[in-house]
């Protein structure tokens, strides 16, 4: 039942993750765009998806249908800015921060939400971050709330409704269509509630019972898919490019096991992000250490099995990014708990006004350790006409071409396409991590027949600057902006030479 506290705790979150997103996501008001190919390019299936193109079929990714779905919604509600991006990442951080709160309650019911602000500044501000709304920031939201839903009905001592299940199944659907190793959380999470339920009834049907009930709400959300590729003859694109590509291509090169993948990205991620990681240690081992009176042996097994699958879902292939390791903050407020016993009984009451005080300070403080960690604060107040998007766009709207396409050679989409309004010229509009080989190939041969108007390459040295027969290099526009480390870039902008 949603308290007034509860309501305050909101707001306050609200609040909290508008001001420290405002620093550390690239989408806010403070950053002129947002150069990380990642969101572009969900950005530019999602567009170009409410156009009328089918993904995997028409254009090539291979993130989930929905966050493409997500992404062209929020890029079409503040047209020509990444504003729309930012409102759903606040209203997924917050939600994050809500039900993490609501989770450390039951086991410090007078935490106060002031607590929870800085451990998200802590992993906003972070190498694990990224640029602002990764997939897997705002896959925190519904594993923040599946989590607390588990923890709230061991600990009141009611098993979960048909009601909950089935909204925890859908959660779990909007994960599956939109990045599906990730749904190794809700594959813990069900397995643990049907396990408890077999050991407390004694009987099979009731797990039965709620696994199906869980997988209708999955079915639900599987549903509006399964239609908007049959309408589109799809299907097997769907299967192909979503599922096929990667579970058998993503990150299946390299020499080590996935056991020593798991090592390396692990050190790698601990490496990038030390405060982080140690919060993510700390957490875990105060759940393992933690008396059996404050946390049970079953809350204990299902926390510690969850965010080891997560872990290895994320970090066993040989690629992996450090941005994976955002979901691991599901974890953070567990490292609350020594404040159990550190807090004084009768201890003195504060004055109403203190608690005012303490949250803009709360606030101000994190808000601050976020500017000093994240490495993109250096491009705040960048003038849009600065960005070599922008100086791009200009040069393709003066080049007085009617509906003008393009495509990135030997790169990944970095938001030419949203600034210009260009339309990708091929499927294979953009680099990607799998299916290297055959993108290079088509998009060789594309601009071989001089096929899209205008072609973008992104270099690191200048000499490697390529030549292409059929067109003209009408731009180097070198660039440090979003780089995060100050490394230059140079954009390269070549146009079709018209044949007389």
């Amino acid at each position: 039942m949603r308290t007034r506290r509860d309501s305050w705790a909101a707001a306050l979150f609200l609040v909290a993750a508008a001001a420290i997103l405002m620093i550390c996501s690239m989408n806010s008001w403070l950053y002129p765009l947002n150069p990380w190919s990642d969101v572009n390019i969900l950005g530019t299936m999602g567009r170009e998806m409410l156009e009328g193109q089918v993904p995997y079929r028409d254009l090539f990714d291979h993130k989930g249908p929905l966050i493409y779905f997500l992404f062209g919604l929020c890029m079409n509600l503040m047209p020509g800015t990444y504003h729309g991006l930012f409102l759903l990442e606040v209203l997924c951080c917050a939600g994050a921060m809500f039900f993490g709160w609501k989770t450390a309650r039951l086991y410090l019911p007078d935490l106060s939400p002031l607590w929870v602000v800085p451990l998200f500044a802590l992993l906003a501000g972070s190498d694990w971050f990224g640029a602002g709304a990764s997939v897997e920031e705002l896959l925190l939201f519904p594993m923040a709330w599946s989590l607390y839903d588990l923890l709230a009905s061991w600990r009141g001592g009611k098993p979960l409704t048909s009601g909950a299940l089935l909204r925890n199944g859908v959660l779990a659907g909007c994960v599956l269509w939109t990045k599906f190793n990730l749904l190794s959380f809700h594959f813990v999470w069900m397995a643990a509630v049907a396990i408890d339920a077999l050991v407390r009834e004694r009987k099979l049907w009731p797990p039965v019972k709620m696994c199906l009930i869980f997988l209708g709400g999955m079915a639900l959300a599987t549903l509006p898919w399964m239609v908007y590729f049959g309408a589109n003859g799809a299907i097997g694109d769907l299967i192909d490019g979503y599922f096929a590509s990667n579970l058998f291509e993503y990150g299946a090169e390299g020499g080590r096991s996935w056991l020593g993948n798991l090592a390396y990205w692990t050190l790698d991620a601990a490496r990038r992000a030390p405060v982080c990681f140690i919060l993510l240690a700390l957490s875990m081992v105060l759940v393992l250490a933690v008396p059996r009176s404050l946390m049970a042996v079953r809350e204990k097994a299902m926390l510690l099995c969850a965010a080891a699958l997560l872990a290895a879902s994320m970090f066993s292939r040989s690629m992996a990014m450090s941005y994976y390791a955002t979901e691991l903050g599901l974890f953070f407020p567990f490292a609350l708990l020594p404040l159990k016993w550190l807090r004084r009984r009768g201890a003195r009451s504060w004055p109403r006004w203190t608690a005012a005080a303490a949250a803009v300070l709360v606030l101000a403080g994190s808000a601050g350790a976020a500017y000093a960690l994240c490495g993109f604060a250096g491009g705040i107040g960048t003038p849009y006409g600065q960005t070599a998007q922008a100086q791009i766009a200009e040069i393709i709207r003066d080049s007085g071409i009617e509906d003008p396409t393009l495509v990135h050679y030997r790169s990944m989409d970095t938001g030419v396409y949203y600034a210009s309004g260009a339309r990708p010229a091929h499927r294979r509009y953009t680099g990607t991590n799998i299916q290297r080989d055959a993108y290079l190939a088509e998009i060789q041969q594309l601009i071989d027949g001089g096929v899209p108007d205008f072609v973008v390459t992104l270099l690191f040295d200048p000499e490697d600057i390529p030549k292409l027969e059929r067109y003209e290099r009408v731009a180097v526009i070198p660039t440090d902006y979003g780089s995060g480390s100050g490394d230059v870039t140079y954009y390269c902008l070549y146009q079709r030479i018209e044949e007389v």
